[in-house]
């Protein structure tokens, strides 16, 4: 990356856009898009780097280009939207990691990137308010973030919102990953860290933050604790409906280590007793 021709120092986007592609590596090339930057990148470690790089510098040139002028036009949306308060941030923790979740309107998703490496911002956890009433979270893919409790409140509150009557969904299948049936609002993607609102949610930003701080601070418990020799104190609890599973690990006596098993459904986190 450090080819006069590229004429690097033109380009403040650049250590982000690096920050970025080395993501993208971890992320798409495993999936077989081979007409990505990752599978560019990958031809730069072959026996004849000299005529990759002769093939993708023009490339990469364009490509800077445009990231350029997108990071100008992500920096202006966002300079307006502190203006007028439609961005917010805060920050919560998840076990020992301190995470920062940022709120912002945008039309489109190709934001997420910005806001994940630019420096002054550094997102681990992006909320996207997009038209309709659409929304989208993601989380930085290298802090493998626990969304699993994040989306059983999203289900329950989108739920009571569009007036779904709780019989007509299976509460223990609240984490679970694609799209539930019963409350078919949101598509959930464990191994991406991402929830998607595949149709409007009629949640607004208030209950959004309040869904993410309880859900991604997994120790966090409803006033008045939940005391070990009483048990679960069932629906004098306010978080009873949401059925989380730091919950469930409570009522059924699991320890509070754990680690995230890897199964299709994806949707248990504690393996043992």
């Amino acid at each position: 990356m450090s080819y006069p021709e590229l004429e690097l120092d033109k380009y403040p986007i650049v250590n982000q856009t690096i920050a970025s592609l080395e993501n993208s590596e971890n992320i798409f090339y495993e999936e077989g898009i081979i007409f990505s930057w990752a599978y560019f990148i990958k031809l730069l470690k072959k026996k004849d780097p000299a005529k990759s790089l002769k093939l993708i510098l023009p490339l990469l040139r364009e490509y800077l280009k445009i990231n350029e002028d997108k990071r100008i036009e992500f920096l202006n949306h966002c300079q307006k939207a502190i203006k007028d308060g439609s961005i917010l941030s805060f920050n919560t923790r998840q076990n020992k990691k301190e995470l920062k979740v940022v709120f912002v309107d945008y039309a489109t998703e190709d934001i997420f990137d910005y806001l994940f490496y630019k420096k002054e911002v550094l997102a681990d956890v992006i909320v996207l308010f997009k038209e309709k009433g659409l929304i989208t979270i993601r989380t930085k893919k290298e802090k493998n973030i626990d969304l699993l409790d994040v989306i059983a409140i999203l289900r329950v509150e989108t739920a009571r919102r569009n007036k779904v009557p709780f019989d007509q969904f299976n509460k223990h299948y609240l984490n679970r990953t694609g799209v539930m049936e019963g409350i078919d609002h949101w598509n959930f993607n464990l191994s991406k860290g991402s929830i998607i609102a595949v149709k409007p949610v009629n949640l607004d930003k208030l209950t959004i933050k309040k869904a993410l701080l309880i859900g991604l601070d997994l120790s966090k418990m409803s006033k008045g604790e939940c005391p070990s020799q009483e048990g679960c104190r069932g629906k004098k609890c306010s978080y009873y409906s949401y059925n989380m599973l730091r919950c469930r690990k409570r009522r059924a006596g699991v320890k509070d280590d754990y680690q995230r098993k890897k199964t299709g459904q994806g949707n248990i986190r504690v393996l043992r007793k």
